[in-house]
């Protein structure tokens, strides 16, 4: 999701904006992938499950790649879309909130800190390295949305779909790297879009650290209202 307009790059962290933002995100992902027949087919609740697990992970991943095609790959710089108008650059000392509780704002700095360090190393300098296509894009996120071993929930029927969707994919990304990038031994590459999606699995941990530390001691609430979520029907 490109800006529409020019953005304004600060180091000053809006957590309703964001959330604004991820609300519209998390919409635009969910109608992406009623568009894939084999997910729109799915039950509810199986597209549910498949859903939650993977719009968080695909998100860093997805604002990664959109900040690329807007600021470059410069492994110098380390500026990350923030939402739709605003941009925060990772490669700044100081960060600042415009939230009135600043003082718990500031005690919680080392912890945004820690997912932002996980972020440049595990998601940033490794895509600006391998200069993603966005037929890349789209293998990852089915990658992640198909991946189900770890999904207990979900239906028998959603579990064989999956390992069906998997085999095409598969195909399709063996037939992308040799017939159109001409890349015989694509395995190195391909294991690193793999290191990718492990990448944001740790960040999304690192995040959920992070929130229940902030809560148990009261440093600083991450919350926002549930308004800023989307659904799929």
């Amino acid at each position: 999701m490109l800006p529409s307009q020019p953005v304004i790059v600060s180091n000053v962290f809006d957590k309703n904006s964001y959330a604004d933002f991820q609300g519209k995100f998390m919409i635009e992902l969910a109608n992406m992938l009623m568009q894939c027949k084999e997910f729109a087919e799915l039950s509810l609740n199986d597209k549910l499950l498949l859903y939650q697990h993977t719009k968080a992970i695909f998100s860093n991943i997805e604002r990664q790649y959109s900040s690329i095609q807007y600021f470059g790959d410069s492994m110098e710089d380390y500026r990350v879309l923030h939402d739709d108008t605003r941009a925060f650059d990772y490669g700044l000392e100081t960060v600042e909130t415009n939230d009135t509780d600043n003082e718990k704002f500031v005690k919680a700095l080392p912890l945004f800190i820690k997912i932002r360090d996980k972020f440049i190393s595990l998601i940033t300098k490794p895509m600006k390295a391998l200069k993603i296509t966005q037929f890349e894009m789209v293998y990852i996120l089915f990658q992640i949305l198909w991946t189900v071993e770890s999904n207990s929930e979900l239906s028998m029927e959603a579990i064989k779909v999956a390992e069906k969707v998997s085999d095409k994919i598969a195909d399709e990304i063996h037939t992308y790297y040799k017939c159109e990038l001409r890349v015989h031994n694509y395995a190195p590459r391909l294991l690193k879009l793999h290191q990718l999606i492990d990448g944001s699995k740790a960040v999304e941990s690192t995040k959920a650290e992070t929130f229940i530390i902030s809560q148990v001691y009261n440093i600083y609430d991450f919350q926002v209202s549930p308004e800023h979520f989307g659904v799929i029907h």
